[in-house]
């Protein structure tokens, strides 16, 4: 083999087949907790348009910066229950995969020193599941924060808002009488 076909044939040149380039453009994605996909390929997209359309209704965010706020929340905490269903499809698994029995002549008991022995084999992946469930409930805890105080400012600035005027805080309305300044 010629140096020039080792190189050609030692070098991948990515998928070619649409099933290849679909498969390959979800390589970066690992579990969904971050990034920019919220609903992952095996999910369910009309579970979560269900799930966004109950929330956006309690939520009920009347101006554009509220519409941008309310969807953070749930994404949030679409990505928040995924970290439940992480949890338990790991204690899940322990208990069907091939593994010495435990017998100590209660299924309670049993039950309890498998997750306990779950949870003992893979530490790191709930440590992590930990931090990610951390970070995501800040990021939830903020949008309501902000989301709340949006939604409890005075009605004159919802008006001007929803009529594309902007109102700024402690802004005096400039009196009519005066000259409006120069713009340079």
């Amino acid at each position: 083999m010629s140096p020039a076909e080792s190189t050609r044939t030692s070098h991948s040149t990515g998928p070619r087949t649409p099933e290849g380039k679909r498969k390959s453009s979800h390589n970066a994605l690992r579990h969904g907790l971050t990034g920019r996909v919220v609903v992952l390929p095996w999910e369910d997209m009309d579970a979560w348009r269900a799930f966004c359309k109950e929330l956006m209704a309690d939520l009920t965010p009347r101006t554009p910066v509220e519409k941008q706020c309310a969807p953070t929340i749930c994404e949030t905490q679409w990505r928040l229950n995924r970290i439940r269903s992480f949890e338990e499809g790991m204690f899940v698994l322990d208990h069907i995969e091939p593994r010495p029995e435990i017998d100590l002549g209660h299924p309670e008991a049993n039950a309890s020193v498998m997750a306990a022995r779950t949870f003992r084999d893979h530490t790191n992946a709930f440590a992590n599941l930990g931090l990610y469930e951390q970070r995501l409930h800040r990021v939830l805890r903020e949008s309501w924060n902000r989301l709340r105080e949006l939604q409890a400012e005075p009605a004159p600035a919802l008006q001007a808002a929803a009529a594309g005027e902007f109102v700024f805080a402690n802004d005096p309305s400039p009196d009519p009488a005066e000259p409006a300044p120069l713009a340079i």
